[in-house]
């Protein structure tokens, strides 16, 4: 392996499952009050079993580095939909490849993204998309 020690590969993942969870930290808690700032930092970030999961030897930290990736693209949601759906198709396939968990998972959020689209569509063309 590119890094020759196991220590090191352990070590980078958890950076970047760190970073991950402070930038959806960043994006999840625009508009609330401190209070709740810190409790869902605390939840969140400071969390010790997330953070021993995300240096973990297994593929668990690749796959929850990616389960955040998923949470943020479908909490940002580009407005073009086809870049949703693509990155959305591609974050799953890797989820899938990595953990039987993905089967879980991809449902639960392929189903909210697709009731949050709805929910985003004008009343006369959400009739409309539900006819066709």
């Amino acid at each position: 392996h590119a890094f020759g020690d196991w220590s090191l590969i352990r070590a980078f993942t958890g950076i970047i499952f760190a970073v991950s969870l402070c930038f959806s930290y960043v994006l999840l808690s625009r508009n609330k009050d401190n209070f709740h700032k810190a409790t869902f930092f605390i939840l969140l970030c400071l969390n010790p079993s997330l953070l021993m999961l995300g240096t973990s030897f297994r593929w668990y930290s690749v796959f929850f580095i990616l389960v955040n990736c998923l949470i943020i693209l479908i909490y940002k949601n580009p407005k073009k939909p086809w870049i949703f759906w693509v990155l959305f198709f591609f974050l799953t396939i890797s989820l899938v490849n990595l953990n039987y968990l993905a089967y879980l998972v991809v449902p639960i959020f392929f189903f909210y993204s697709v009731c949050f689209s709805f929910m985003r569509l004008p009343a006369n063309q959400c009739v409309i998309a539900t006819l066709q």
